[in-house]
């Protein structure tokens, strides 16, 4: 039996309620992208009256538990984490639409929260980006509406023109992604130890930033091959149009990573003692639901029925899957 993840709302939240088209709206664009480092989403239902998202299940851990341990992180490994998040975002940028008044043109759709935290690692060498909850594209029609002018996301990643620009392009991204590989590299945040008030002081002026970086960049380890310097310049640009395409750093991460010594990430992975799964008890352990999807554009959660299993058996058709929940069963958001 393949296993599942299931991401669970609290009982307590509103079925109209923003986290609830939040979880509805990431259903729909991970249900419309395919590619190996973009989480599959096996079905959108009702588990006893609680709105879930049934997506594949990733044995491992999030990057940023990997780089938290003592021993480095492979350089060559890391510059394959990067090509894998960046060609899954130049994949979400340049995907069709999955419909609507967009439908026919490329999808269009930025993350906006690319961190260590939002990237998982499997037992395999998988790389997955998770959590497309607040991604915006600008082709697809999203239930949950940001404020104008609502800053979304860790800022310890923002790009500095979202902090002065209203509009989030890919550029916004592929910066994440170089803080990304900056922390791997000195196992620091680009700003850490400042507030937000200090960062945004920064980002208004480019020759501050510039100043800033040069600084960080002198924890790099100096024996860091020059080709991953280079490419970690060029994600920190400060200027967004300087900046690679998220498909250019794919590609040039995938040459690099060709030609630098070292494991491999499949054989790091294997290799590797992994965390055990935490476990936790939660108010569905025990329970075993059979589930039948509703539909994921349905603006509605209330017109599913309250209990899918039973939704099932009463259409007499077979139920799509079937989730037995045990310790580490917990509500998510």
């Amino acid at each position: 039996m393949y296993k599942r993840q299931v991401k669970i709302l609290r009982a307590d939240i509103d079925p109209g309620s923003d986290s609830v088209k939040r979880l509805r709206d990431e259903g729909r664009l991970l249900g419309a992208l395919s590619h190996p480092s973009i989480l599959r989403v096996h079905d959108l239902v009702l588990l006893q009256g609680r709105v879930a998202l049934v997506t594949e299940f990733v044995e491992g851990e999030d990057l940023d538990s990997c780089l938290a341990q003592e021993e480095a992180f492979p350089v060559r490994c890391l510059v394959t984490v990067v090509g894998d998040v960046a060609s899954a975002l130049d994949v979400a940028w340049n995907a069709p639409s999955p419909g609507g008044p967009g439908a026919g043109g490329p999808m269009h759709l930025v993350h906006r929260d690319v961190k260590p935290a939002n990237v998982r690692l499997g037992r395999h060498g998988e790389v997955k980006l998770l959590d497309f909850g607040i991604a915006r594209a600008t082709n697809v029609d999203r239930e949950a509406q940001t404020a104008t002018n609502a800053m979304l996301g860790s800022y310890l990643y923002m790009a500095p023109e979202r902090f002065h620009e209203e509009k989030v392009e890919p550029p916004s991204d592929v910066y994440a992604v170089g803080c990304i590989l900056y922390e791997g590299l000195t196992k620091h945040r680009l700003f850490e130890g400042m507030t937000l008030k200090q960062i945004y002081g920064t980002m208004l002026l480019s020759r501050k930033f510039n100043s800033h970086v040069e600084e960080r960049l002198q924890r790099v380890p100096s024996d860091t091959p020059p080709a991953v310097m280079e490419l970690l310049r060029s994600l920190l640009e400060v200027d967004a149009a300087n900046r690679p395409t998220a498909g250019q750093v794919a590609r040039t991460a995938e040459d690099l990573a060709e030609t630098l010594p070292g494991t491999t990430l499949k054989r790091w992975a294997r290799a590797r003692e992994w965390a055990p799964q935490a476990q936790t008890t939660g108010t569905l352990d025990g329970c075993e639901i059979e589930a039948d999807s509703f539909d994921v554009s349905d603006r509605d959660p209330s017109r599913a029925a309250a209990s899918p299993g039973r939704r099932a058996r009463a259409g007499g058709r077979r139920p799509r899957w079937c989730w037995r929940a045990g310790a580490g069963a917990r509500p998510g958001r």
